[in-house]
Protein backbone atom coordinates (compact mmCIF):
# COMPACT_ATOMS: atom_id res chain seq x y z
CA UNK A 1 0.00 0.00 0.00
CA UNK A 2 1.30 3.53 -1.03
CA UNK A 3 1.27 6.51 1.75
CA UNK A 4 0.27 9.43 1.02
CA UNK A 5 3.51 10.97 2.20
CA UNK A 6 4.94 9.35 -0.77
CA UNK A 7 2.74 10.47 -3.54
CA UNK A 8 3.11 14.09 -1.94
CA UNK A 9 6.81 14.93 -3.46
CA UNK A 10 5.33 14.07 -7.04
CA UNK A 11 1.84 15.92 -6.79
CA UNK A 12 3.20 18.94 -5.38
CA UNK A 13 5.91 19.03 -8.51
CA UNK A 14 3.16 18.59 -10.96
CA UNK A 15 0.96 21.02 -9.46
CA UNK A 16 3.68 23.48 -9.09
CA UNK A 17 4.18 23.16 -13.42
CA UNK A 18 0.77 23.73 -13.59
CA UNK A 19 0.60 26.95 -15.76
CA UNK A 20 -2.98 27.93 -14.37
CA UNK A 21 -1.87 27.67 -11.25
CA UNK A 22 -0.37 31.43 -11.78
CA UNK A 23 -2.93 33.00 -13.98
CA UNK A 24 -5.18 33.61 -10.88
CA UNK A 25 -2.80 35.91 -9.18
CA UNK A 26 -3.57 36.60 -5.04
CA UNK A 27 -0.44 38.48 -3.51
CA UNK A 28 0.59 41.91 -4.08
CA UNK A 29 4.00 41.45 -6.03
CA UNK A 30 1.97 38.81 -8.12
CA UNK A 31 -0.99 41.13 -9.34
CA UNK A 32 1.29 43.89 -9.97
CA UNK A 33 3.52 41.59 -12.40
CA UNK A 34 0.38 40.38 -14.06
CA UNK A 35 -1.30 44.10 -14.51
CA UNK A 36 1.74 45.42 -15.41
CA UNK A 37 2.86 42.55 -18.58
CA UNK A 38 -1.14 42.94 -19.69
CA UNK A 39 -1.48 46.63 -19.34
CA UNK A 40 1.76 47.43 -21.64
CA UNK A 41 0.82 45.64 -24.83
CA UNK A 42 -2.45 47.25 -25.15
CA UNK A 43 -1.79 50.68 -23.49
CA UNK A 44 -0.72 52.29 -27.27
CA UNK A 45 -4.20 50.72 -28.50
CA UNK A 46 -6.51 52.21 -25.99
CA UNK A 47 -4.77 55.48 -26.09
CA UNK A 48 -6.47 55.66 -29.38
CA UNK A 49 -9.81 56.21 -27.78
CA UNK A 50 -8.86 57.45 -24.86
CA UNK A 51 -6.09 58.43 -22.11
CA UNK A 52 -7.59 55.47 -20.62
CA UNK A 53 -4.28 53.17 -21.47
CA UNK A 54 -1.73 55.96 -20.38
CA UNK A 55 -4.14 56.57 -16.87
CA UNK A 56 -3.89 52.75 -16.15
CA UNK A 57 -0.19 52.21 -16.95
CA UNK A 58 0.83 55.34 -14.36
CA UNK A 59 -1.96 54.06 -12.03
CA UNK A 60 -0.37 50.26 -11.87
CA UNK A 61 3.23 51.74 -11.79
CA UNK A 62 2.42 54.15 -8.65
CA UNK A 63 0.31 50.95 -6.90
CA UNK A 64 3.55 49.86 -7.47
CA UNK A 65 5.76 51.96 -5.45
CA UNK A 66 3.21 52.80 -2.97
CA UNK A 67 3.11 48.65 -2.43
CA UNK A 68 6.92 48.59 -2.27
CA UNK A 69 6.78 51.58 0.03
CA UNK A 70 4.42 50.14 2.63
CA UNK A 71 6.81 46.85 2.51
CA UNK A 72 3.95 44.74 1.17
CA UNK A 73 6.31 43.93 -1.62
CA UNK A 74 9.85 43.32 -0.62
CA UNK A 75 13.09 44.57 -2.44
CA UNK A 76 15.88 42.84 -2.77
CA UNK A 77 18.58 42.80 0.10
CA UNK A 78 21.61 43.98 -2.32
CA UNK A 79 19.93 46.46 -4.77
CA UNK A 80 23.36 47.36 -6.13
CA UNK A 81 24.01 43.20 -7.16
CA UNK A 82 25.36 41.81 -10.42
CA UNK A 83 23.18 43.42 -13.67
CA UNK A 84 21.58 46.19 -11.78
CA UNK A 85 24.22 49.04 -13.54
CA UNK A 86 22.36 47.96 -16.63
CA UNK A 87 19.22 48.98 -15.88
CA UNK A 88 20.63 52.42 -14.45
CA UNK A 89 22.13 53.08 -17.57
CA UNK A 90 19.21 52.75 -19.53
CA UNK A 91 17.39 55.40 -17.11
CA UNK A 92 20.02 57.30 -17.80
CA UNK A 93 19.89 56.57 -21.89
CA UNK A 94 16.68 58.22 -21.12
CA UNK A 95 18.14 61.93 -20.81
CA UNK A 96 19.09 61.75 -24.71
CA UNK A 97 15.28 61.83 -26.39
CA UNK A 98 14.91 64.09 -23.23
CA UNK A 99 16.92 66.61 -23.87
CA UNK A 100 16.58 66.38 -28.10
CA UNK A 101 12.58 66.33 -27.28
CA UNK A 102 10.72 69.69 -29.33
CA UNK A 103 8.88 70.08 -25.54
CA UNK A 104 10.07 69.31 -22.20
CA UNK A 105 6.79 67.95 -21.65
CA UNK A 106 6.91 65.66 -24.48
CA UNK A 107 10.41 64.60 -23.36
CA UNK A 108 9.37 63.75 -20.00
CA UNK A 109 6.59 61.63 -20.99
CA UNK A 110 8.34 59.55 -23.17
CA UNK A 111 10.87 58.73 -20.34
CA UNK A 112 8.26 58.09 -18.02
CA UNK A 113 6.49 55.56 -20.39
CA UNK A 114 10.02 53.62 -20.09
CA UNK A 115 11.35 53.83 -16.43
CA UNK A 116 7.85 53.96 -14.66
CA UNK A 117 8.04 50.41 -14.08
CA UNK A 118 12.00 49.96 -13.32
CA UNK A 119 11.16 49.60 -9.27
CA UNK A 120 10.13 46.19 -10.87
CA UNK A 121 13.34 44.93 -11.58
CA UNK A 122 14.75 45.49 -8.13
CA UNK A 123 12.02 43.83 -6.20
CA UNK A 124 12.85 39.92 -4.87
CA UNK A 125 10.67 37.47 -6.52
CA UNK A 126 10.32 33.75 -5.37
CA UNK A 127 9.92 30.91 -7.84
CA UNK A 128 5.90 31.42 -7.19
CA UNK A 129 6.55 34.92 -8.55
CA UNK A 130 8.87 34.41 -10.65
CA UNK A 131 6.51 31.87 -12.42
CA UNK A 132 3.52 34.38 -12.32
CA UNK A 133 5.43 36.69 -14.88
CA UNK A 134 6.41 33.90 -17.19
CA UNK A 135 2.60 32.87 -17.37
CA UNK A 136 1.70 36.58 -18.12
CA UNK A 137 4.43 37.39 -20.27
CA UNK A 138 2.76 34.41 -22.59
CA UNK A 139 -0.46 36.05 -22.25
CA UNK A 140 0.47 39.22 -23.33
CA UNK A 141 2.45 37.69 -26.20
CA UNK A 142 -0.69 35.80 -27.28
CA UNK A 143 -2.31 38.70 -27.07
CA UNK A 144 0.18 40.52 -29.83
CA UNK A 145 -0.32 37.94 -31.69
CA UNK A 146 -4.31 37.82 -31.70
CA UNK A 147 -3.61 41.20 -32.79
CA UNK A 148 -1.48 40.97 -35.53
CA UNK A 149 -3.55 38.36 -36.89
CA UNK A 150 -6.88 40.78 -36.91
CA UNK A 151 -4.47 43.11 -39.13
CA UNK A 152 -3.92 40.39 -41.28
CA UNK A 153 -7.61 40.04 -41.84
CA UNK A 154 -8.01 43.37 -42.11
CA UNK A 155 -9.91 43.58 -38.88
CA UNK A 156 -7.64 45.61 -37.20
CA UNK A 157 -5.76 48.78 -38.66
CA UNK A 158 -2.62 50.22 -37.84
CA UNK A 159 -0.25 48.26 -40.22
CA UNK A 160 2.76 50.29 -41.83
CA UNK A 161 4.29 49.89 -45.27
CA UNK A 162 7.65 48.42 -45.47
CA UNK A 163 10.20 48.06 -47.61
CA UNK A 164 9.29 47.20 -51.60
CA UNK A 165 9.49 44.21 -52.46
CA UNK A 166 10.29 42.66 -55.79
CA UNK A 167 7.02 43.33 -57.79
CA UNK A 168 7.44 46.99 -56.15
CA UNK A 169 4.34 46.21 -53.67
CA UNK A 170 5.40 47.32 -49.95
CA UNK A 171 5.87 45.12 -47.53
CA UNK A 172 2.85 45.18 -44.78
CA UNK A 173 4.52 45.61 -41.45
CA UNK A 174 2.70 44.55 -38.74
CA UNK A 175 1.99 46.10 -35.23
CA UNK A 176 -0.83 44.46 -33.25
CA UNK A 177 -1.94 46.53 -30.61
CA UNK A 178 1.22 48.55 -29.97
CA UNK A 179 1.09 50.69 -33.06
CA UNK A 180 4.65 50.38 -33.97
CA UNK A 181 6.34 47.28 -35.88
CA UNK A 182 9.71 47.62 -33.97
CA UNK A 183 8.19 47.47 -30.17
CA UNK A 184 5.84 44.71 -31.71
CA UNK A 185 9.25 42.36 -33.11
CA UNK A 186 11.12 43.63 -29.71
CA UNK A 187 8.48 42.56 -27.46
CA UNK A 188 7.95 39.38 -28.83
CA UNK A 189 12.10 38.62 -29.57
CA UNK A 190 12.10 39.13 -25.69
CA UNK A 191 9.93 36.96 -24.78
CA UNK A 192 10.78 34.13 -27.26
CA UNK A 193 14.06 35.13 -24.50
CA UNK A 194 12.68 34.33 -21.88
CA UNK A 195 10.30 31.43 -22.74
CA UNK A 196 13.78 29.72 -23.86
CA UNK A 197 15.65 30.48 -21.21
CA UNK A 198 12.80 28.88 -18.89
CA UNK A 199 12.29 25.82 -20.71
CA UNK A 200 15.92 25.59 -21.19
CA UNK A 201 16.27 25.22 -17.07
CA UNK A 202 12.81 23.60 -16.61
CA UNK A 203 13.59 20.53 -14.87
CA UNK A 204 12.47 17.36 -16.39
CA UNK A 205 9.87 15.06 -13.85
CA UNK A 206 11.60 11.92 -12.79
CA UNK A 207 10.85 8.91 -14.31
CA UNK A 208 8.74 6.19 -12.27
Amino acid sequence: MTSSAALEPRDSAASAWNPTRYLVPRRPIDIALALALVSLPLAPFLNTFSPLGTALRVGIAAGVIVLILAGRIPLQRDLRGRGRWLILAFALFQLIPLLGAESVGYGLVQAVNWTMFMPLAFVAYDRRSQRTAVAFAAVSGVLLAVGAVLQALDVLGGTWAGFALSDGTPATRYTSFLLNPNDLGLWMLSLGVLLGLVTRGRELPARA
